[in-house]
């Protein structure tokens, strides 16, 4: 019974990562292109130099997305399921729990896997409605453009990088609700540290283009997750 139970929660998790994926790709996406279209016409007035900060988070995203792919079909993945549909935990030939064993944990790795999958849909609106908001400053290079306007409200009056949030989180959900260890490591160990070198080489650039206005936003705007500032509290 566990393995008929098991197989349909199996096809729900990846259900949920393939649902997500479709709507980042199909949601908003004329107006996507359309902004995409607007920027690569844009004027270069600034563009901050470095492979590691402009190309080697890129890479790393297309690494992401193939991890992601293999999971998917539970390669790179703590989760087997042998020929006769019986599941088990094991990573490089080491077994951890099978069958009957398995079986009084499955709760465990139910509410994992369930916890993964619910975040990583609300990480794909979460990157989907932040690529929106930007508009025309959506850009795939770290630089300022003629026509920009610097972006201080609606998700980005939370945090200064949603974009860059949606995106850890989309990879370590899915990581969860698909129990893939890979990508989980290169999510932990490469990924998040290029885009955290990414996100202050950004902050740099705006602050040198738009000086105290940015400094002012940097003040009282967190990074990655709301803050509370004195003047915030003085608005209210």
């Amino acid at each position: 019974m566990i393995q008929n139970y098991f197989d349909i929660f199996d096809m729900m998790m990846r259900a949920c990562i393939l649902l997500g994926l479709i709507f980042m790709v199909f949601s908003h996406f004329v107006l996507i292109m359309k902004n995409r279209k607007a920027n690569e016409g844009m004027e270069v007035l600034h563009y901050y130099k470095g492979f590691v900060v402009q190309k080697l988070p890129l890479y790393s995203t297309y690494i992401c997305s193939t991890l992601l792919a293999f999971s998917i079909f539970r390669i790179g993945s703590i989760l087997k399921v042998d020929s006769a549909h019986v599941p088990s935990l094991s990573l490089w030939g080491i077994t951890f729990v099978s069958g009957e064993e398995l079986k009084q944990n499955m709760t465990a790795v139910y509410i994992i896997c369930i916890v993964g999958a619910i975040l990583y849909l609300i990480a794909s609106i979460l990157y989907n409605t932040a690529q929106v908001q930007l508009g025309k400053n959506y850009s795939m290079d770290v630089d300022i453009k003629y026509g920009y306007r610097l972006k201080t409200n609606e998700l980005y009056g939370f945090v200064r990088h949603p974009l860059y949030l949606a995106d850890f989180l989309l990879w370590l959900c899915a990581s969860l609700a698909l129990l893939s260890w890979s990508l989980f490591l290169w999510t932990v160990c490469i990924h998040i540290p290029l885009y955290l070198h990414r996100a202050k080489a950004e902050d740099e650039l705006l602050e040198y283009y738009w000086k105290d206005e940015y400094r002012e936003y940097k003040e009282n705007t967190g990074a990655f997750f709301p803050i509370i500032s004195d003047n915030k509290l003085k608005r209210r």
